[in-house]
């Protein structure tokens, strides 16, 4: 363990205890920054319309961690992007997760990226980086900005994590657009965050696929970092995974705003030591088809924003049908048999 600035915390956590959650934040140094005034953005990962295990961030740990935070006076945003092409409402996962109770009970704010105001900025080289929308809560508004990602593989970018959490920053509606460019937008938006916290629910984790789809498995955890590159470094050991043979953590590295070693992390336990299960990614033939427009302009417009867009996905949902629509169907009967029996 070296003695340096990224920290990285990790404890056995098997319900919510505001105690231990006080104290993860404040063993990164973190606790010390959260004054009367700090204008905070908790920015959630929330990739399906209700809560799923090892999917989504807990409702309770985000309303855990409001209770900390205005206990020190804190000015809070929660904030998210919202899913490309709108295939849910992200105002019916807010409502799911408990946002808007929070909204309502404490007086926080509670945003949809999307309505805030943006700056279009440009990342790297190519032209899928061009033009990006950020929301100006991030870029001017905010002191300390708060990562809550959920342990979990992507069938994409191989894990998901904070750096991928990161993604969510970008409020568009065809936000798959940027994909081709995701490397230089991540490392760039990143650049321009405010001093950061990590803050990741282990109790439950997703393997096989992701980041919607796969296998939840129980972690019984909490970890924390004050640096968003340490944190999926040191992660990458607990799932098992080589960070340099990751793209975007690559990237991260090669600018510096991740360590290349987890030598250059100071830890208080080896984070596979609390390794819940082996994290493998299994991908299927949608994935792999979605995954070459990941790296392709051209592919990725005649998917998604071409003359070709509806048919093309016809034909792909007639081979196997989305899994998102049948989940919200489910859920949808679930509750009306709640409502209709309520004893």
């Amino acid at each position: 363990m070296s003695n340096c600035n990224r920290k990285f915390y990790i404890t056995k956590w098997s319900g919510i205890d505001k105690k231990v959650l006080s104290d993860a934040i404040d063993r990164v140094g973190r606790m010390e920054e959260i004054k009367p005034g700090t204008r905070v953005f908790i920015k959630p990962n929330f990739t399906f319309p209700f809560y799923k295990r090892g999917v989504t961030t807990p409702s309770d740990l985000i309303r855990a961690l409001v209770e900390i935070l205005l206990e020190r006076g804190a000015d809070i945003t929660i904030g998210e992007g919202g899913a490309s092409l709108d295939v849910f409402d992200l105002h019916d996962s807010f409502e799911d997760h408990g946002l808007y109770d929070l909204e309502k009970e404490y007086g926080i704010k509670v945003t949809h990226l999307r309505d805030e105001e943006v700056a279009h900025l440009n990342f790297g080289s190519k032209k899928a980086g061009r033009n990006v929308p950020i929301s100006k809560v991030l870029l001017e508004d905010t002191d300390l900005f708060i990562s809550l990602p959920v342990p979990k593989v992507h069938a994409m970018t191989t894990v998901s994590l904070a750096i991928k959490n990161q993604w969510g920053c970008i409020g568009a509606h065809k936000r798959f657009l940027f994909h081709p460019a995701f490397n230089d937008i991540i490392t760039g938006i990143h650049k321009l965050l405010a001093p950061h916290l990590v803050i990741c629910d282990g109790r439950h984790v997703l393997t096989d696929n992701g980041p919607m789809f796969g296998t939840p498995k129980t972690g019984e955890f909490l970890c924390t970092s004050n640096d968003i590159g340490a944190f999926d470094v040191a992660m990458c050991r607990l799932m098992g995974f080589d960070p340099v043979r990751i793209s975007h953590i690559r990237c991260m590295m090669n600018h510096g705003l991740a360590p290349k070693s987890l030598n250059e992390i100071e830890w208080n336990a080896d984070p596979l030591e609390f390794r819940p299960c082996e994290f493998v990614l299994k991908r299927t033939l949608q994935n792999y088809i979605a995954l070459a427009g990941f790296h392709s302009s051209l592919i990725t417009w005649f998917g998604y924003d071409s003359f070709a867009e509806k048919f093309l996905h016809r034909i792909l949902y007639a081979v196997k049908p989305n899994p998102l629509e049948k989940e919200m169907v489910e859920k949808c009967m679930a509750k009306e048999k709640a409502a209709n029996n309520p004893g």
